[in-house]
């Protein structure tokens, strides 16, 4: 990501610098914002109805994710968002 677009992120929104396995959200929190990795990578996973993990998606750098709190009538997060990197 450009350093002038970079800039840009963090004068319109919030910077986090998370660690390997920090928690950006989980299934089920409030969903009110839209994450954009700028370096590194996040699982995005699910826990099904049988109380089992499912990955189902790995957010590189430039990735955005959590956009379906925006875009439409859930209030809730449909995935957990872990930092892997």
């Amino acid at each position: 990501v450009e350093m002038s677009l970079r800039r840009s992120l963090r004068d319109a929104g919030r910077e986090h610098a998370l660690g390997k396995g920090d928690v950006f959200f989980c299934q089920g929190d409030p969903a009110a914002s839209v994450c954009w990795v700028l370096d590194g990578r996040v699982m995005l996973s699910v826990v099904c109805k049988e109380g089992r993990e499912v990955i189902v998606g790995v957010a590189g750098a430039g990735a955005v994710f959590g956009e379906s709190a925006l875009t439409t009538a859930l209030s809730t997060r449909t995935t957990t968002a872990i930092a892997l990197e």
